[in-house]
């Protein structure tokens, strides 16, 4: 690459280490979660309850794990931008810089992000997790077959798996641009204001024109 030109890998390390935070919480809280609640359910309310309420508690599950995870990736989140848009050379320094304003350390700055990355993770993740569910026993329903069938039966969860993945990306994707626009530091834990530059206005007509640039990734 010549001096001018933007390495692809930019970010790459803290992109890293937000995968590793999001999947080792995000897999290690739901499994614990997962094995947790129906146990605490069966003893509260009886085992029939848990049984029933299994999508719930799976759902539960879910949102505890991406809390979790939400709260050990948004300095990471942020740090990756500041890597991207070259603002910042290593991890430690991006972390440095979203935690510094005018030159003092505000630590709280690392958890700006937070929240619209929660409202990314929540519906991706239960989107993916409820359509996933759905698909596979409307498929399976429809042939019963494939179930003794491992081709066909692989088949089966590799397209659940895609369509449950396309719907989580699309109904996460207005989120992820606000996460992506609040980390380049510039508006603080103001989401609003970073939402209003991704859609080109503040007003609700403006927001309404410019609501298709949510999806633009």
């Amino acid at each position: 690459l010549h001096d001018d030109d933007v390495s692809p890998f930019l970010g790459v390390e803290a992109t890293a280490a937000c995968g590793a935070a999001l999947g080792t919480s995000t897999f290690g809280v739901y499994e614990t979660l997962q094995r947790g609640l129906p146990s605490l359910a069966t003893r509260a309310f009886g085992p029939a309850f848990a049984t029933e309420q299994e999508l719930a508690l799976t759902l539960m599950s879910s949102v505890g794990a991406v809390i979790v995870a939400a709260a050990l990736s948004a300095p990471l989140e942020a740090a990756k931008v500041r890597l991207m848009t070259g603002k910042a050379a290593g991890l430690k320094g991006a972390l440095d810089a979203v935690a510094t304003v005018d030159g003092e350390s505000q630590p709280a700055r690392l958890w700006d992000g937070f929240g619209p990355l929660l409202a990314r993770e929540l519906p991706f993740t239960v989107f993916k997790l409820t359509v996933y569910t759905a698909a596979q026993s409307t498929l399976f329903q429809l042939l019963p077959a494939a179930r003794e069938r491992p081709v066909a039966s692989f088949l089966v969860t590799v397209f659940c798996g895609a369509l449950a993945g396309a719907v989580g990306a699309f109904t996460s994707a207005p989120a992820d641009a606000v996460v992506t626009e609040l980390a380049t530091g510039k508006y603080g834990p103001d989401w609003k204001k970073a939402l209003a530059t991704v859609v080109g206005g503040d007003t609700v007509k403006e927001t309404i024109q410019g609501a298709p640039r949510l999806f633009a990734g």
